[in-house]
């Protein structure tokens, strides 16, 4: 369920990957059942690990609502991997994009005083990427030698 071979973000789209299907924003209590004692495991500062759950929580819950339009049938795909070194998880919806750039708050200048929603994943993380079409974000959570 989670890989501990990505030691490099390019690797990430490998065919061999392992990919969790979540029916809705609370099977992510199952995954973090596997994946927290994983990242305590590799040393993983506590504060580090509630900005993982915090961004997890936040951008399934968006890939859910806008992804997969809140449709009570609709699945989002989760894939991470774990180092010493950093977290990468990848969050994908299987319905329609969910259209970052009309979601509130990804930017600080669109919402203040909030921070809310994808604008504290892209804060808290790492680095942050979307892909073309926006139905998929990986986010990655370095807690030794980060560079923002």
């Amino acid at each position: 369920m989670i890989g501990n071979s990505c030691e490099h973000p390019d690797e990430i789209g490998n065919p061999k990957e392992t990919w969790i299907e979540l029916h809705s924003s609370a099977d992510l209590d199952r995954v973090a059942d596997v994946l927290f004692p994983k990242l305590a495991e590799c040393r993983c500062p506590a504060d580090d690990q509630t900005a993982i759950r915090t961004a997890l929580e936040e951008t399934i819950r968006h890939a859910f609502r806008y992804g997969a339009g809140n449709d009570p049938h609709g699945i989002v795909r989760l894939n991470l991997y774990v180092s010493d070194k950093y977290f990468i998880a990848t969050i994908k919806d299987v319905g329609r994009e969910f259209r970052r750039r009309a979601v509130p708050g990804i930017t600080a200048h669109e919402n203040p005083p909030y921070e809310t929603g994808l604008f504290q994943v892209r804060r808290t993380m790492t680095w942050v990427r979307f892909n073309g079409i926006d139905n998929s974000v990986t986010m990655c959570k370095s807690w030794v030698g980060a560079k923002s």
